[in-house]
This record gives C-alpha cells, sequence and structure tokens, in this order.
C-alpha cells in the first residue's frame, strides 16, 4: 500500500498481512479502518489541523471541491473512505463552538469588488451534500474580521435609524405645537356693543375676550 509522510517525502510501500476467511476485498478493508488508514470518521479539528500544517489554504480559503480533490490525490493526506465523510469533517469545523482555535467559517463565495466574503457562516449545522461544490472553507481570524465589520456598520445603520426616528419625532411634534398654537389663535374673537340714543351713539363697555 502506497504512502507519503509530507509532500517532500518520497513514497514508500507497505505490505499489510491480511487474516481471516472472509473475501479479499472485505478483510483489506477492514485491516485499513482497523489501522486508520482508511478513515471513516474524521473530526473539524483534525481537518483544520490537516489545513494548517501542509498547508491546504489558497490564500484565504479554499473551495469544498478543491479540498475533495486534493484528499482524493495526495498521498501525505488522511485516507478518506468517502467524500461525504470530508463534508461531515467541514460541518464540524463550522458548527463548532470553537471555531475560532479550532475550525473554519464557511462561504457561499467572494465578491472580489467588494472584498467580501458572501453567505459567511459560523457556529452553524451545515448540510453539505455536493462534494463539487464551488462553496469556501474561510480562515477563522480572515472570517473574524468580517463579521467584526459587519457588526460595526449594524450599530452604525441602527444609530442612524435611531436619529432619523428622533429627528421625525422632533419635526412631528413642532408642527403639532405651532398647529395648536394657530388653532387658540383662531378661536379668540372680541365682542363689544353699541346702543342708539336721542344724542348720539353711546358706546357699552367691551366684553371681555371669548373663548
Amino acid at each position: 500500500m502506497p504512502g507519503q509522510q509530507n509532500p517532500q517525502a518520497p513514497i514508500t510501500w507497505q505490505a499489510l498481512r491480511l487474516t481471516g476467511t472472509d473475501p479479499l476485498a472485505v478483510r483489506a478493508s477492514k485491516k485499513l479502518r482497523n489501522d486508520e488508514l482508511l478513515i471513516t470518521s474524521f473530526a473539524g479539528t483534525r481537518l483544520r489541523m490537516e489545513l494548517d500544517k501542509i498547508p491546504l489554504w489558497r490564500g484565504d480559503h479554499v473551495p469544498v471541491r478543491q479540498l475533495v480533490e486534493d484528499f482524493a490525490k495526495y498521498l501525505y493526506l488522511p485516507r478518506l473512505a468517502e467524500s461525504g465523510v470530508l463534508l461531515d469533517a467541514i460541518s464540524s469545523g463550522v458548527a463548532s463552538m470553537a471555531w475560532e482555535q479550532d475550525g473554519f467559517a464557511y462561504a457561499d463565495s467572494y465578491d472580489e469588488s467588494a472584498g467580501r466574503y458572501l453567505g459567511l457562516k459560523v457556529i452553524e449545522r451545515l448540510p453539505l451534500g455536493e462534494p463539487f461544490s464551488p462553496a469556501l472553507v474561510v480562515k477563522a481570524d480572515v472570517a473574524k474580521r468580517q463579521l467584526i465589520q459587519r457588526e460595526e456598520e449594524t450599530e452604525e445603520k441602527e444609530e442612524e435609524r435611531d436619529q432619523e426616528k428622533k429627528k421625525k419625532e422632533e419635526k412631528e411634534k413642532k408642527e403639532k405645537k405651532e398647529k395648536e398654537t394657530l388653532t387658540v389663535a383662531a378661536l379668540k374673537r372680541f365682542h363689544g356693543a353699541v346702543r342708539l340714543t336721542q344724542r348720539g351713539l353711546a358706546a357699552t363697555p367691551a366684553a371681555s375676550p371669548k373663548r
């Protein structure tokens, strides 16, 4: 069976002794699983170690389909039973509460013009089922910077909305006060009376303002 310790090491061959009476394929598969030469369960923390050690990153991220290809191609990587094992590891690493230290983030794509990841997700269990997905596994520190920036932008927008709401309330209050002042002024009327006598007009005292 071929193997390789690291990308720079030569390829070596290892002979494995099979025992039992089961068919050859069954005995070989069982032997590989028992010796962890064929992995059926892969943790997200282990994947993070491989991503950093080799490294397998392509810049600040790596496409899911690229990781599937890497694990199927390179002998120095753990030999996974199928691509679904890797997808489960990705989902586990993204869902981890310790994603910053031991995991990573996930994104649908990267917008180069904006310099931002689209559909960035952390601490979320993802139902990954497509091994040739163009989605991205993103470095934790890079994802954290964008999440902090997004949070700051959200706070700024909320502050702007609060200020606009306050200005609107003050304007409405001022308009209401002006309207009440005009209404009071319009209701004020002054009434007086005169009476005729043989000598002419005689004024009577003016009445108090009537509302």
